[in-house]
């Protein structure tokens, strides 16, 4: 798997944390925002920044994608935070009840 495709899994989170802050469970956007890796492109990175700063996490979230850029945090967290935001997609899809 390449890349651009592993990383899509860090967009389907950052999407799934704007649903939850849509429907009002900012606690649980937070969590996920927090969960993603690096989003895909300039336009998924813009809009991952300015949903930190509509929940309040705008310093913690820079701090969590530079950490999520440092190639060290490649073995715990995949290429660019793709592992886990691959657990964090498949859990919040059962938790939803949509797998």
């Amino acid at each position: 798997m390449d890349g651009t495709r592993i990383r899509q899994s860090n967009d389907c989170v950052l999407l799934l944390a704007d649903l939850a802050h849509t429907e009002g469970d900012d606690d649980r956007a937070r969590s996920l925002l927090l969960s993603m890796g690096l989003a895909q492109s300039c336009g998924t990175v813009a809009f991952a920044r300015d949903l930190a700063v509509r929940l309040g996490i705008e310093d913690e979230y820079r701090v969590h994608e530079i950490d999520a850029m440092n190639p060290d945090s490649n073995t715990a967290l995949g290429v660019l935070g793709s592992e886990t935001a691959g657990a964090t997609l498949r859990s919040e899809l059962a938790r939803r009840g949509w797998t």
